[in-house]
């Protein structure tokens, strides 16, 4: 659903609308690119493409190990940062499990729970969930963290030229789930535009503190050695995007 502008407004000279910024990042991934980085992906690590006309509760995205599966309206740019943000998902928990971090583990070890995704949804209706000052910077670690590992994979497969793409959905990308943490399923926006409008183009910001855990290290990357395919088999973990 497309926000409308008063045509009153005016854009100053140098500052661009948000239309004008979203625009912008829908046109930051070519077709050719995205194919590329699609063939490159499924290729290297097997994974599975597919896109559905619908998901439960309008997600945009369902990611279930291997198998990425996207909801028919979703811009390239939007499905590249998915992409991207979840490989790093893969590689940070890897790592993490590697130099023995814990931290996260209750973000996304959910055996012998119901809910297998990243995302514990409250039923409608119910009062938003205490977000603590702890959970809040666990999870920007935890979201900052794998972004730091897609802009490092894309370096390693030869198209750093899309790493401004996770660097621009980075901002919108934390509030959006800080939101989805506290409000649930009332939190998921309509359309991928309306992610665009409300969360990417609109100059959010949060706050990040310094972490010297080294889960990410950028000498110590490696394309295949880094992840741990068994272990998130194991984990039967399911990455969602709203």
């Amino acid at each position: 659903m497309e926000t409308q502008e008063s045509t009153s407004t005016k854009t100053k000279p140098g500052f661009a609308s948000k239309k004008e910024k979203i625009k912008s990042v829908l046109e930051m991934v070519s077709q050719s690119d995205y194919d590329k980085l699609i063939k490159q992906t499924a290729e290297m690590f097997d994974l599975d493409y597919n896109t559905v006309e619908s998901h439960p509760n309008n997600i945009k995205a369902v990611i279930k190990y291997k198998t990425f599966t996207f909801r028919e309206g979703i811009s390239l740019s939007s499905k590249t940062f998915m992409i991207l943000h979840s490989l790093g998902h893969y590689y940070f928990i890897s790592s993490a499990k590697k130099t023995k971090n814990t931290r996260y583990e209750y973000i996304y070890d959910k055996a012998g729970t119901d809910s297998p995704n990243l995302h514990l949804y409250k039923n409608l209706g119910e009062e938003p969930r205490v977000v603590t000052d702890q959970m809040r910077k666990d999870r920007i670690d935890f979201e900052v963290g794998a972004n730091n590992f897609g802009i490092e994979f894309l370096k390693h497969i030869g198209m750093a030229h899309l790493s401004p793409v996770v660097s621009i959905y980075q901002a919108g990308d934390v509030n959006y789930i800080l939101d989805v943490t506290a409000h649930g399923k009332d939190a998921i926006v309509p359309t991928d535009y309306d992610y665009l409008d409300r969360y990417i183009c609109n100059g959010l910001t949060y706050e990040e503190e310094p972490n010297d855990e080294r889960i990410f290290v950028a000498e110590d990357f490696s394309l295949h050695g880094t992840l741990d395919w068994p272990y998130l088999d194991h984990l039967k973990l399911e990455v969602h995007f709203f």
